[in-house]
């Protein structure tokens, strides 16, 4: 009887994980996706500036030579592209969110699962 009431234990033990992963996941993901879509939005904002900055420095006027343009334009790429990295990195850091939570929860639920039918057999066998 004590394997039976120790697979009750574990049995718990698991769903409260298995629970605790589906309420991090329905509390955290709200704002995980609002702060991935304000992410979205500095990227959108900052590629627009760039392509913006870009269309304004060629059309500066002809005492600017081409090569003095292309050397302004890099310049500008060089200086933004630290963030525009940063933020790339970030989207695809929050985009896996949702897949691991996910994937932890089931598979607490499997577990979980797992050790209710075990626990229902060394019961039904102990009687």
């Amino acid at each position: 009887m004590a394997l039976a009431d120790g697979l009750v234990v574990v049995s718990l033990v698991l769903s409260v994980l298995a629970s605790a992963f589906l309420a991090y996941d329905a509390i955290w993901a709200p704002g995980a996706r609002f702060q991935q879509g304000v992410r979205v939005k500095k990227l959108e904002h900052l590629n627009e500036l760039i392509e913006s900055q870009t269309v304004k420095i060629n059309e500066l006027p002809a005492v600017y030579t081409p090569q003095e343009k292309e050397h302004l334009i890099l310049e500008l790429q060089e200086r933004l592209a630290p963030g525009k990295t940063r933020l790339e990195s970030e989207l695809h850091l929050w985009e896996k969110h949702p897949v691991r939570v996910t994937l932890y929860a089931f598979l607490g639920l499997l577990c979980l699962s797992i050790a209710s039918i075990l626990q229902g057999v060394v019961h039904f066998i102990g009687r």
